[in-house]
C-alpha cells in the first residue's frame, strides 16, 4: 500500500512553504505545540519521578517495609530463624528484628513525642537508610546494656541535645502501677549518634539497641516484637506479603508500609497521572491544529488530487500522502520536544541558577542538587504516544482526500 510516489509528493508538500501562508502557519504552531508538549512531559515527569524516588528512598528506608509479628503474643524468641526463612525470597535484600513503641523523650528544656525503634546494629547497618546518613557517630555505637540513642538532627535539635548529652526514655508499654499511679516505664540513655535524612522522620525516629528496648518496654530477654524486611523494591511490598504469609503459616500477621505512608505515595501517584493528562492536552491541542491545516490543504489541493487520481494515483496513495503531512509534522515536533527534554532534565542544576528561576525545594533537599530521574523507558513511551496522536490527527483529512472524485471535482475547472 506505501508508495514511492506518495512519499514524495507527500513531503513536497510537507516542506512547501510558498503561497501557503495560513496553512504554514498552523503547521508551525502544531509543530511547536507537539515540541512543547513532549518537552513539558519529559521534564515535568522527569522531576517527579526524581521527588518519588527521593521519597522512597529517605522514608521507606526507614519506616518497616514489611513486618513479620507472631499472631498471638507480643514478641518473639524465634526471630533468628524467622530472619532466615524470610531472607530466602528473592524480593527481600535483607531482615532485621526491631521492637517499636511510642513514647517520649525528655531533655533537661523540654519534652518531645518520639516513635523508638529498638534495632541489632548487626543486622541493621548494612540494610537501613539510616546508616548511610550518619552525621556524627555510627549506629555500631549502640551496644546491649550500655543504653546509647541515636536521635535525627531535627529531633535532636528540638530537644537541645548533642552527642554525648544524657536524655530520658519513656514508652506506655511495659508501665507498672505505683501509689502514684501508673507509671511508664524510663530509662536514662546518652546520645551516641545522629542522623539527618532530610524527611520528617528526622524528627520522629529514635534509635537505641534491641536489647535495651526489651529492658525498657518490658519484654522478655532476647526476644523481639517481630521482623522487618528491606526489599528490592518497597512498591512490592503487598505482594511480597502475601507470598510469605502463604509460606509462613497463620501463626504469623504480615503488615506494609501502606497502612502508615500509603496516603502520602498515593497522593503522589494521582498528582504524576495528572500532570501526565494535563501536559498531555498540550499534545492534543497541536494534534487538532494539525487536523485543521491537512483540512484547508485538502480543500485548496483537490483539483491535484484529482489529476493525480487520472494519471493512476489509487485512493490509498491520495491518502497515504495526507498521513505523510501528519507523521512529518508529529514526528519533526516529537523529535524536537525530546532534544529540548532531554536537554534541560539533563542539565536541570545548571540551567535553573542561569535562568534565576527561584525554585523552592523539598524538605530535606536544601541546596542539593534536584532529584531528577530520567527513565528512557518511560520517554520512549511519550515519545510514541505523541507520533500516534498526530497519525490518528492525520487520518481524517487524509481518508476525505481519498474520497474526492477526479470528475466532479475537475468539471468545472
Amino acid at each position: 500500500m506505501f508508495h514511492p510516489a506518495s512519499l514524495f509528493i507527500g513531503l513536497r508538500y510537507s516542506r512547501a512553504r510558498k503561497g501557503h501562508g495560513f496553512i504554514s502557519f498552523i503547521n508551525f504552531f502544531s509543530i511547536t505545540g507537539v515540541t512543547l508538549g513532549v518537552a513539558a512531559l519529559i521534564i515535568v515527569t522527569s522531576v517527579m519521578n526524581g521527588f518519588e524516588g527521593e521519597l522512597k528512598r529517605r522514608i521507606l528506608g526507614i519506616v518497616p517495609q514489611v513486618t513479620i509479628e507472631a499472631a498471638d503474643a507480643p514478641s518473639t524468641k524465634e526471630w533468628p530463624s524467622l530472619v532466615d526463612r524470610a531472607s530466602t525470597h528473592p524480593k527481600v535484600q535483607g531482615a532485621t528484628p526491631f521492637i517499636a513503641a511510642e513514647g517520649m523523650a525528655q531533655s533537661y528544656k523540654t519534652l518531645r513525642g518520639a516513635m523508638i525503634y529498638g534495632v541489632w546494629p548487626e543486622y541493621e547497618r548494612q540494610l537501613s537508610t539510616i546508616g548511610n546518613h550518619m552525621i556524627a557517630g555510627e549506629l555500631r555505637n549502640l551496644e546491649s546494656g550500655k543504653y546509647g540513642v541515636v536521635f535525627g538532627r531535627g529531633m535532636a535539635a528540638k530537644l537541645g541535645v548533642n552527642v554525648g548529652d544524657t536524655v530520658r526514655l519513656m514508652v506506655a508499654e511495659g508501665s507498672v502501677y505505683t501509689p502514684m499511679g501508673r507509671m511508664p516505664s524510663q530509662r536514662r540513655f546518652n546520645v551516641v549518634g545522629m542522623y539527618e535524612i532530610g524527611a520528617d522522620i528526622d524528627s520522629l525516629v529514635v534509635l537505641i539497641h534491641g536489647e535495651d528496648a526489651a529492658k525498657l518496654t518490658r519484654k522478655p530477654k532476647q526476644s523481639a516484637e517481630g521482623v522487618r524486611l528491606y526489599l528490592d523494591d518497597a512498591f512490592d511490598a503487598d505482594r511480597v506479603a502475601s507470598e510469605l504469609a502463604q509460606s509462613l503459616g497463620e501463626q504469623w500477621h504480615l503488615d506494609t508500609w501502606s497502612k502508615s505512608q500509603g496516603k502520602l505515595f498515593a497522593a503522589v501517584k494521582m498528582e504524576k497521572n495528572m500532570m501526565w493528562l494535563l501536559l498531555s492536552l498540550i499534545i492534543a491541542v497541536a494534534a487538532f491544529n494539525i487536523v485543521s491545516a491537512l483540512v484547508m490543504l485538502v480543500g485548496e489541493k483537490r483539483a491535484e488530487i484529482a489529476i493525480l487520481k487520472t494519471l493512476g494515483l489509487t485512493p490509498a496513495g491520495v491518502q497515504m500522502v495526507f498521513l505523510l503531512q501528519g507523521i512529518y509534522n508529529g514526528v519533526l515536533g516529537t523529535l524536537l520536544g525530546l532534544a529540548i527534554g532531554s536537554a534541560v532534565v539533563l542539565n536541570l542544576d545548571v540551567l535553573t541558577p542561569i535562568l534565576g528561576l527561584p525554585l523552592v525545594p523539598a524538605p530535606g533537599i536544601g541546596m542539593r542538587p534536584m532529584p531528577v530521574d530520567y527513565q528512557t523507558g518511560q520517554v520512549a513511551l511519550l515519545t510514541l504516544t505523541a507520533v500516534c496522536l498526530c497519525v490518528l490527527a492525520a487520518y481524517y483529512p487524509a481518508r476525505r482526500a481519498s474520497k474526492i472524485q477526479p470528475a466532479e471535482t475537475l468539471r468545472y475547472e
